[in-house]
């Protein structure tokens, strides 16, 4: 699943080696080592695949504010990898990466709240977390924007912003992205279809000059 971040590790020169100079780092409380340490638990990846170590190992990097470890802890815990689901800790987790600016576990809070899974329902909250992915130029949050404009859920419906966003997920080959896009400018005058469009390119030099 593309919300689980996995950073590439061949910059410390393990790859295919031994991994115990990378748990003595982690033993020693590197935050970057946990973390890829977990990682190598939850792939088996140079280790025997184990939950268990790759959750103990995460929750070690997540409580030390590593963003990374925080969402793909919640992601563990929503799915149930090595642990009952348990969205409670799943929203725990999401909540303090996404509150950083963490575009993954914004999206991921957002489908919390979109779904009412460890919280209560609620659109608003779901839009408020899918636009600040979306702005980040997360495409799947951008995709379901569009969606949920187009339907008016947790918003007004407004084909514009359905098709302004919808039209950016589209162009990374988000499914049925180009659909509603098509399906929202079937709802517009020409006056409004070309607003729209406008807005969506406006969106799409606002995320890039955002990016780092």
């Amino acid at each position: 699943m593309r919300k689980f971040v996995f950073l590439v590790i061949a910059s410390l020169g393990i790859i295919g080696c031994s991994h115990a100079p990378l748990r003595e780092s982690a033993e020693k409380g590197d935050v970057q080592a946990q973390y890829e340490l977990a990682t190598r638990y939850k792939n088996g990846d140079g280790v025997g695949q184990d939950y268990a170590q790759a959750i103990a190992w995460y929750t070690k990097a997540a409580e030390q504010g590593s963003a990374g470890a925080q969402n793909n802890l919640g992601v563990m815990y929503r799915r149930g990898d090595g642990v009952a689901p348990d969205y409670l800790q799943a929203l725990r987790w999401f909540t303090r990466a996404a509150e950083v600016g963490n575009a993954d576990a914004e999206y991921n809070l957002a489908g919390l709240y979109r779904s009412g899974l460890g919280v209560p329902q609620d659109f608003s909250k779901a839009m408020e977390w899918y636009t600040r992915a979306a702005e980040q130029g997360d495409s799947d949050a951008q995709n379901v924007l569009g969606e949920m404009y187009y339907d008016g859920q947790g918003v007004a419906q407004d084909f514009k912003k359905a098709y302004a966003w919808a039209a950016l997920a589209a162009t990374q080959n988000q499914k049925d992205a180009a659909k509603r896009r098509d399906r929202a400018a079937g709802m517009l005058t020409a006056a409004d279809l070309v607003a729209a469009q406008k807005e969506s390119t406006l969106l799409f030099e606002k995320i890039q000059k955002a990016k780092p």
